[in-house]
């Protein structure tokens, strides 16, 4: 017997969806016990809610009160005026879940996928990069000398150098790509099917469009460049070990004067810890 089956069994025997979802909710933890006298007493499928057992049972206010005893009208109507609301308020709670859920996933300042997008979506290409060998590269971008823009002119300053910064780069992206916050200044540009050398180009193009953006605080210019570090998975290379090769070469896009591009080449040469830079 269906839980619906169930509760439009008490309704016609008098008694109201309250009834059925009170029966039925003191009788739930027996679903979790394949032996409960009561599961297979009542043949119950599943457990359900207020809400499943009201839509189960046609609301006819004549036809309930002529069978009921106990309930005056003005009981009854209490009764189905609380199903309403129940049933509203599950709806809204199912939504701000589902809004909830989203939220976690993205940086509440830039919109961006965050840290957690980034890790699981790097694991997804990197099980695809070893079972098809396609070429597959990630970039760590940083904005150059963000701290003292911060400092000098203010966060909120600061924080819409970073709003346009991402314009930029989420415009100009392929869908393939994944762009994400990976911290507070550092962000990750995977990119699939794409081999060191052309992710350089690609980066280099966003950098320069970034440099060309016109941005002003009380009518002063204010700059934006960033600098890049590159690393391509090949041979035994994991995830970590390409955002650490990424990162290294992103060092080396600082100390080389910043607002360029690097790749991490140590793994062709099969040297430990060898960078070299490729400059623009």
């Amino acid at each position: 017997m269906t839980i619906q089956a169930y509760a439009a069994q008490c309704f016609d025997q008098g008694q109201g969806p309250l009834y059925a979802y009170r029966q039925v909710k003191r009788q739930e933890k027996a679903y979790k016990t394949p032996s409960s006298s009561y599961r297979h007493r009542t043949n119950l499928t599943k457990p359900t809610s207020l809400s499943q057992i009201s839509e189960s049972i046609p609301i006819q206010k004549s036809d309930y009160l002529a069978k009921s005893k106990h309930l005056s009208q003005v009981e009854y109507e209490q009764i189905v005026d609380e199903l309403g609301r129940l049933r509203n308020e599950t709806s809204h709670l199912r939504k701000q879940m589902a809004t909830s859920g989203e939220e976690v996933l993205l940086d509440s300042l830039t919109g961006l996928p965050n840290r957690l997008v980034y890790d699981e979506r790097i694991a997804v290409e990197s099980h695809r990069w070893k079972r098809w060998g396609e070429s597959l590269s990630v970039a760590i971008w940083n904005i150059d000398h963000l701290q003292q823009l911060n400092d000098k002119h203010g966060r909120d300053v600061g924080d819409r150098v970073l709003k346009v910064f991402v314009d930029v780069i989420k415009t100009r992206i392929r869908a393939i790509d994944t762009f994400a916050r990976i911290g507070s200044e550092d962000f990750a540009l995977i990119m699939p099917d794409t081999a060191a050398k052309q992710a350089k180009k690609l980066n280099d193009e966003l950098r320069n469009k970034l440099e060309s953006v016109d941005i002003t605080s009380h009518d002063i210019p204010l700059p934006i460049t960033a600098s890049v570090g590159i690393a391509e998975f090949q041979g035994e290379a994991t995830t970590e070990s390409v955002k650490r090769n990424a990162s290294t070469a992103l060092y080396d896009s600082k100390d080389s004067g910043r607002n360029r591009c690097t790749i991490y080449l140590g793994s062709l040469i099969k040297t430990a810890d060898v960078r070299i830079t490729v400059e623009t």
